[in-house]
């Protein structure tokens, strides 16, 4: 991704790199982030298409009830 990302892609892509590269807990939290800052970076995620249509709606669902669980 980086040899055709532009601007901001690249530092959003910067911090995708530093939250792999630190501690789990932190990347879970920017992962379920709900603030803009959450927002932006999956916005700008690194793993689109790394899972199946299929895969993803399961997570999607799994997310979900487990949201809903938790309110």
């Amino acid at each position: 991704m980086r040899q055709t990302a532009r601007g901001e892609a690249l530092l959003w892509l910067d911090e995708w790199a530093r939250l792999l590269d630190g501690p789990t807990d932190k990347l879970l939290d920017r992962l379920t982030a709900r603030d803009v800052r959450g927002r932006e970076l999956r916005q700008n995620s690194p793993f689109a298409g790394l899972l199946t249509q299929d895969e993803r709606e399961r997570v999607l669902a799994a997310w979900r009830s487990s949201d809903a669980q938790a309110k």
